[in-house]
C-alpha cells in the first residue's frame, strides 16, 4: 500500500491533512512501487502525505471543485480523510487513473457521458493549482512515447530503429530494435536541471532491477544539453527519460 499522511495529521479521527509538508501524489495506482518510494522517503524528511487514487471517485471518495476557488477544491478519500489541494505543498500527477462509470449504470451513452465528464473536470482541477506540480496536466497530455521519440531525434539523441503500427484487428504497438548492454542510465530533468543515474545491470529494463544500486553519473555535455531541451515546446516541471552516450536504450520515459 502507498503511504498516507501521519496518524498526528490524517487519521480517519482527524480528517482533515496538516498544510505543512502535505504532498499528493495523484491519481496513481495505489501499489505503485515508485508512489511508495516516494512518499517513504518524503515521510523520512517530515512531510505528510496525502495519497489520492482517482478511481475511488464515484464509488465512496468525493470532490469539489467551485471554478472562482480553484484553491478550495476538496478531495475526500473513501476512508474519510479529505484534503484542502490548496493547502498543499505541492501536488505530484504520476499518472491519471480516471473514474470509471458505476457499475450500476449500464447504458453505454451514459457510461461515455460520465467518463467524459471525469475527464473533464479531474485536469482542470489539478491544472488550475498554483501550487508546485510535477508534471503540470499539461505537460503530463504530451509524454507519449511517439512524441518523445521524435523530439529526442530532432535534440540530437541516439534512439534504436522504431516502428509504431497497428493492424485492422490490433492496438498500435511499439517495434524497436533491440541494445544490447550491461548499462544503463536514467535522466531526470527538472526545469533547466539535469540529474543522470546508473546502473549496472544484465536486464533490458533496469528498473526491475531490485538488487543493483544506482550510482551518479555525468553526462557528456552534448547529451546533457539535449536532454534539457528535447521538449521545446513544453516547459514541463520535470521529465524522465533512460538514455545512454551511445545508442544502446531508447529515450523514452
Amino acid at each position: 500500500m502507498a503511504r498516507t499522511p501521519s496518524p498526528s495529521t490524517c487519521a480517519p479521527g482527524s480528517p482533515r491533512a496538516s498544510r505543512r509538508g502535505s504532498t499528493i501524489p495523484s491519481s496513481a495506482q495505489v501499489d505503485d512501487p515508485h508512489i511508495q518510494v516516494v512518499a517513504h522517503h518524503l515521510a523520512r524528511h517530515g512531510a505528510s502525505v496525502f495519497f489520492a487514487d482517482g478511481r475511488e471517485l464515484g464509488r465512496g471518495a468525493e470532490i469539489s471543485f467551485r471554478p472562482d476557488a480553484p484553491e478550495a477544491t476538496e478531495w475526500r478519500r473513501r476512508d474519510g480523510v479529505t484534503m484542502r489541494l490548496g493547502d498543499a505543498a505541492a501536488v505530484w500527477l504520476r499518472r491519471f487513473n480516471h473514474p470509471e462509470a458505476p457499475g450500476a449504470v449500464v447504458d453505454p451513452i451514459e457510461r461515455r457521458f460520465i467518463r467524459q465528464e471525469w475527464a473533464a473536470l479531474l485536469p482542470a482541477t489539478l491544472g488550475l493549482l498554483t501550487i508546485p506540480t510535477i508534471n503540470p496536466v499539461y505537460a503530463g497530455a504530451q509524454a507519449t512515447k511517439p512524441r518523445q521519440l521524435a523530439l529526442a531525434l530532432r535534440a540530437g539523441l541516439a534512439v534504436p530503429e522504431t516502428l509504431i503500427a497497428s493492424s485492422p484487428r490490433s492496438a498500435p504497438a511499439i517495434f524497436q530494435r533491440r541494445v544490447s548492454g550491461t548499462r544503463e542510465l536514467r535522466i531526470t530533468v527538472v526545469r533547466e536541471r539535469v540529474f543522470a543515474a546508473e546502473v549496472s545491470t544484465p536486464l533490458v529494463d533496469g528498473r526491475a532491477d531490485q538488487a543493483s544500486s544506482w550510482i551518479p553519473h555525468a553526462l557528456p555535455a552534448a547529451i546533457e544539453a539535449a536532454s534539457g531541451h528535447s521538449w521545446p515546446s513544453c516547459p514541463c516541471g520535470s521529465k524522465s527519460r533512460p538514455a545512454s552516450p551511445s545508442p544502446r536504450r531508447s529515450p523514452t520515459s
